[in-house]
């Protein structure tokens, strides 16, 4: 899709799937097809919680406590849903949240928070130019003079 902020800027579009050592997973889809809305979920063992970011509307279904010691493939126990209202998401606000914190001298991300970050989206690169393989970022094998046209 052409960047509205000008062609030298490139944003692909796809998505991507992370996996700690620890068995924990994310997966973001971003694909350039979808032209509205943005919601997360959280999965957990027992339920997940789903927010309507720009609505500002968090659910929150989590397996009712005596059928939790049932079998995860019982996926459809009775359940608690609970819906509450929250301040929608807002671009501005976390960014200067972070710089502000910066400023302080406390309570920011760390540096290395931020090479992860990147080597992340460096592997998500990678990963796609090589047939959607996949990709260590506690590795050397992810180019390291490489430019990206990321704004």
């Amino acid at each position: 899709m052409p960047n509205p902020r000008g062609p030298q800027f490139e944003d692909r579009a796809g998505s991507v799937r992370l996996e700690t050592a620890s068995g924990k997973r994310f997966f973001m889809d971003v694909s350039d097809d979808q032209g509205h809305g943005v919601k997360v979920t959280y999965s957990a063992r027992y339920g997940q919680i789903t927010v309507d970011e720009l609505a500002g509307v968090m659910v929150a279904d989590v397996r009712q406590d005596e059928h939790r010691p049932l079998a995860t493939t019982r996926y459809g126990m009775p359940s608690r849903r609970e819906e509450r209202h929250i301040e929608p998401a807002d671009a501005v606000a976390p960014s200067r949240a972070v710089l502000e914190a910066l400023l302080r001298g406390s309570d920011y991300p760390s540096g290395e928070d931020g090479r992860l970050a990147v080597a992340a989206l460096v592997a998500a690169y990678v990963s796609d130019e090589e047939g959607h393989r996949t990709m260590r970022l506690d590795t050397d094998e992810l180019p390291r003079d490489r430019r990206f046209a990321w704004a």
